[in-house]
């Protein structure tokens, strides 16, 4: 049985869409219906969820459903695969359940395996679907599914996860015993359109070289080789006027305009839309007094915080 529900505080256009907080949707008759299934060996959560509680600037879901499923239905382990945070992570919530987060941007393909779960075969699951006790109404939240499971029951059951990098060498070499037919003739014609049109995009046009790589997150901000240091020194080079190069300047940049990592190696027009695919365009004020451009940092932070 699988559900999907997104992190709180989205900014999302409220003209247009709406979306139901995890809240209520627990409180659904159709949820309630779907979780008290007699037919159920495995909960899966989906959706774009920081796996971690707490994360900066968002509030998962994940651990109120979580919560949920284990407490209505402790004999059922629950597995989740969130995202958001841009990094390969992993939280293990009790015994019977966890959640993954795969990277981003399809860098990595995050493989999960369960052993030990309990299911009937399809023929021998009962007529009735129905589980009592377990979700009943919003002012009796949840009780035991089933009276016989103790909610301390130790069970026999492994997880293993990996994290795989996105690409053709990680696939062909665990495509076991299907190396010599990987190409498929509907891959390879897809191929040649995705190659057609870098081409004339001119995607494939080198700039420069870079001499290291320069990563968000494998090396503190302060290193040399973490990109935000880059960053700063390139700011503090070329964003510049000339005729006021003699007066102190405050640069202030989102970091979330750096998208990827900067690899070593030919730099090519493709890896500048990767590493900052935006249109960055500076707001100049001339002769700010220092007593108060040195607040605006801050201000922004703790502004952005409460939002």
């Amino acid at each position: 049985m699988a559900f999907g529900a997104i992190l709180d505080g989205t900014n999302n256009n409220k003209d247009m869409t709406r979306i139901q907080p995890a809240a209520e949707m627990i409180e659904e008759g159709w949820f309630k219906d779907a979780v008290n299934r007699q037919d159920v060996d495995l909960f899966v959560l989906i959706g774009h969820n920081p796996v971690k509680p707490g994360i900066p600037k968002s509030e998962s879901t994940f651990p109120l459903l979580m919560d949920t499923l284990r407490t209505a239905r402790p004999e059922i382990p629950v597995q989740g695969f969130g995202g958001h945070t841009h990094r390969r992570d992993f939280h293990i919530y009790d015994n019977m359940s966890s959640a993954i987060e795969s990277g981003k941007y399809c860098d990595t393909v995050g493989w999960v395996s369960l052993d030990g779960i309990k299911s009937q075969p399809v023929q021998k699951r009962v007529a009735s679907p129905q589980v009592k006790n377990a979700l009943v109404n919003k002012n009796t939240m949840v009780e035991s599914a089933d009276e016989s499971c103790s909610k301390t029951k130790d069970f026999d059951m492994q997880l293993t996860r990996r994290y795989l990098d996105w690409n053709r060498l990680t696939f062909t070499y665990h495509a076991t015993g299907s190396q010599s037919i990987l190409n498929t003739p509907e891959g390879l014609n897809v191929t040649k359109e995705i190659t057609d049109s870098r081409n004339s995009l001119n995607l494939t046009f080198v700039y420069g070289y870079v001499p290291q790589t320069y990563c968000i997150s494998c090396k503190p901000f302060g290193d040399e080789g973490n990109i935000y240091t880059l960053v700063q020194t390139a700011a503090a080079a070329t964003v510049v006027d000339p005729d006021r190069s003699a007066n102190p300047r405050m640069i202030i940049m989102n970091k979330g305009a750096i998208r990827y990592d900067l690899v070593q190696g030919p730099f090519t027009v493709d890896d500048a839309y990767i590493v900052c695919p935006y249109t960055t365009t500076f707001r100049f004020l001339a002769d700010v007094p220092y007593s108060l451009a040195s607040k605006v940092l801050d201000y922004i932070n703790k502004a952005k915080a409460t939002t």
